[in-house]
Order: structure tokens, then C-alpha cells, then sequence
């Protein structure tokens, strides 16, 4: 709960940011409020009964962030522009967390199944 209020802050910050630095010949999608909706509902795939640590939400949201913001770019400098966004606006929100982010780290999750019987 407390990780809400600096993850929402981040969130909507890279949001604005990204739409005010791409250019529309750097990216084939015009960001809107429903790529911010993609990375909540990405998070909510990570398979629940785990011990889910403050570290490890964010470093989902870090992941869910860069891939609905940097999947559609096509340029190779406004990409590193917006990963280096989500790095500066990571480090700035959560900075009274004690986490161990890399800039080039992968997060690999395993995710629910939509259709195994403890997703329904």
C-alpha cells in the first residue's frame, strides 16, 4: 500500500513525459490513458500465493512500464530516452526503498493462464 501513491506518481509522470518527447515519426502509437491502464493489468498477471516483496513490485512495474512504453518506438535514441525516464522517475519515487534495480535488467514472470481452472 504504501508503494501506490510514488507508483501512481511515477506512472502518470512518464505518461505525460513520453507524450510530450516522442515524436510521431519515433513511434507508430499515440499514447493514451489505456497504456497506463496495460501496465496495471500487467502486473495483475504475476501469479498471486508468492511473497510479493516491495523490490519485486517494482521491478514489475519497471518491466511493465518499459514494455508498453518502448514497444512501440522505432527510433533507437527515443527509446534510451524513455528507458532512461523510467530509470531517473524509479529512482526518484521510490528512492526510500532499499531495491536492487539494474538498468538493463529482464524480469521474467510466470503468468496466469486465462484458461486453468484458478484464473476463473
Amino acid at each position: 500500500l504504501r508503494l501506490a501513491a510514488p507508483m501512481n506518481s511515477a506512472s502518470v509522470y512518464i505518461f505525460r513525459a513520453v507524450s510530450q518527447v516522442l515524436g510521431k515519426e519515433s513511434c507508430h502509437v499515440s499514447f493514451n490513458l489505456n497504456h497506463l491502464l496495460k501496465v496495471y493489468v500487467g502486473m495483475q498477471q504475476a501469479k498471486s500465493g508468492e511473497m510479493i516483496s516491495p523490490s519485486f513490485l517494482v521491478r514489475l512495474w519497471k518491466h511493465e512500464m518499459t514494455r508498453v512504453f518502448c514497444d512501440g518506438i522505432m527510433v533507437g535514441h527515443d527509446r534510451a530516452a524513455v528507458l532512461k525516464l523510467i530509470n531517473d522517475a524509479t529512482i526518484e519515487n521510490f528512492k526510500g526503498l532499499e531495491l536492487s534495480l539494474q538498468d538493463d535488467e529482464v524480469l521474467v514472470l510466470g503468468m496466469i493462464d486465462p484458461l486453468s481452472p484458478e484464473f476463473s
